[in-house]
Formats: C-alpha cells, sequence, structure tokens
C-alpha cells in the first residue's frame, strides 16, 4: 500500500471514528456531519457535500439538518 504521513493521518483519523462509533455506519455517518458543522463553524466555512439518495430497501444513511 502507497503510504505517506498525509495518508497515515487519514487511516488513523478514520479508524478513530469507526471505533468511536461501534462500527455502527449510521453513527459513524452522524458523527463525521457533526465534525463537519462545527469546523464550518470553527473556521467559517461552508462545506458542500453530497446526500445518498433513497433506494427501493435502503435507508438514507445521510440527512440534511435543515429538514
Amino acid at each position: 500500500m502507497i503510504t505517506n504521513p498525509l495518508l497515515e493521518e487519514v487511516y488513523y483519523t478514520q479508524k478513530r471514528l469507526v471505533e468511536e462509533a461501534n462500527y455502527d455506519m449510521s453513527k459513524y455517518s452522524e458523527n463525521v456531519q457533526k465534525m463537519v458543522l462545527e469546523i464550518q463553524k470553527k473556521y467559517g466555512l461552508k462545506l458542500k457535500y453530497g446526500q445518498i439518495k433513497k433506494h427501493v430497501g435502503w435507508t438514507e444513511v445521510l440527512q440534511n439538518p435543515t429538514q
């Protein structure tokens, strides 16, 4: 696997977030969304990211907090 210090930090952070969510994808998504909102507020940023569309038999993983 190709690696460098930046990628190692990304891998470490993703692993930490997954463990904090107890390997629950819904909780992981909630935690990441909260972090994004905190970062936006702290640094005055406006970040845009896509939403996962609902499909038959799927649940929506990411929800817009303004809805």
